[in-house]
């Protein structure tokens, strides 16, 4: 992709990964960046990786979500969070995004963040664009990695 805001190598890092810390995980995920003269347009088919794309799945433990805050000006992560997301049709019914009750606080498996139930949301305006918290990031992988034992 070449436009008039993108035409080196960083500047498309930042276009296609948005801030510097995505552009680290994405290196550190092993992809890369070329810049070509022209594109050649050429059909990938269907992605033959496992996982598909060539990266993991972000690991959620049973009966956990990942959240961002919603009262907190500046939260620039996902929290990883002990609460169980209600599918779309039961949110909407329930005006809800969980199936806990919305009086309680709710902290964070790194206890570095706590907001009532209603202080945490997985809407897609609310968690595009931020990286999951390193310590509830290494706790969830102890958590669902096969041997690796550990509890969040």
């Amino acid at each position: 992709m070449m436009t008039e805001d993108t035409i080196t190598e960083k500047q498309a890092w930042t276009e296609f990964s948005g801030n510097a810390r995505m552009v680290k995980r994405d290196k550190e995920l092993g992809y890369t960046m070329r810049m070509m003269a022209k594109p050649i347009p050429k059909d990938f088919g269907e992605c033959t990786h496992s996982p598909k794309w060539g990266v993991e799945p972000v690991p959620t433990p049973p009966g956990y979500a990942w959240a961002a805050e919603t009262f907190s000006r500046g939260a620039s992560s996902l929290h990883l969070v002990p609460l169980t997301p209600l599918d779309e049709d039961e949110a909407k019914a329930q005006n809800s995004e969980w199936a806990e009750p919305g009086d309680r606080k709710v902290a964070s498996v790194c206890d570095r963040r706590s907001q009532s139930v209603w202080g945490w949301s997985r809407r897609w305006h609310r968690t595009e664009g931020k990286l999951e918290c390193a310590t509830c990031l290494k706790l969830a992988r102890a958590q669902t990695l096969p041997g690796m034992g550990g509890a969040v």
